[in-house]
């Protein structure tokens, strides 16, 4: 199960439904991303909107053995944020060990996303009183621009178009706004328009489709210097 429980609210009751399913030599290989790992400079973050319950190595491991799965093996991914354990089935355990780092860790990650925003937010003066903009990204990352930062309230009379190249938001909206395909950007006049690219993992992806687009260099705002994943 490679990042599936963190996408689920109850995951202990998933665990404990495989666990009645296997046999002694059963193993199960998990793998989701772990706080202890989870600092980055996104503004959606570990923390994420996507995710709906969230693991440290120890609240993992308390997971699986009120599950009735104990840990076997485990190996930090060098790549990206993945903790991966191989469990094997075993007896519940009622009371686990408590995870006394949580806290600090914690602390840490909000100290380091708060600082994000922070940066994030330098970045965007550099656009204060630009009457048009564009936002390249219909989705979560939109949203914490709108929710996080000052970015809709930097200029009251600007005017917002947002393009997207996920073909099942065309023609839909955010927030009132029609999300049209990444071709439109051919028909506007750059002059007075920026592009804000409001992604994270695909940033260098949409500024390199967006500069083939048209789009002047100049125009187009990054928000992170950059981009790891995680």
């Amino acid at each position: 199960m490679f990042h599936v429980l963190e996408h689920l609210p109850r995951p202990a009751g998933v665990l404990r439904n495989l666990r009645s399913v296997v046999h002694p030599g059963s193993r199960l290989v998990v793998e989701v991303p772990v706080l202890e790992h989870g600092v980055t400079n996104d503004i959606n973050g570990f923390f994420s909107v996507q995710h709906m319950t969230h693991f440290s190595r120890t609240s993992l491991q308390n997971c699986m053995a009120s599950a009735g799965w104990r840990i076997l093996e485990s190996k930090q991914q060098e790549e990206y944020n993945g903790f991966r354990v191989v469990c094997f089935p075993t007896e519940p355990v009622d009371a686990p060990s408590k995870d006394l780092t949580a806290t600090a860790l914690a602390h840490q990650y909000f100290a380091a996303w708060h600082q994000a925003l922070d940066n994030v937010e330098r970045r965007l003066s550099s656009i204060e009183n630009t009457p048009r903009c564009v936002l390249w990204g219909g989705g979560a990352h939109s949203e914490f621009l709108y929710q996080t930062t000052t970015f809709f309230q930097r200029s009251p009379g600007c005017e917002y178009a947002i393009v997207d190249s996920d073909p099942l938001k065309k023609g839909k909206s955010w927030r009132g706004i029609t999300i049209s395909p990444p071709d439109s950007l051919r028909e506007i006049s750059w002059t007075d328009v920026c592009l804000v690219v409001s992604s994270y993992g695909s940033q260098p992806g949409i500024a390199k489709a967006a500069a083939e687009l048209g789009v002047p260099t100049e125009r187009i705002i990054t928000l992170y210097e950059n981009v790891r994943v995680y």
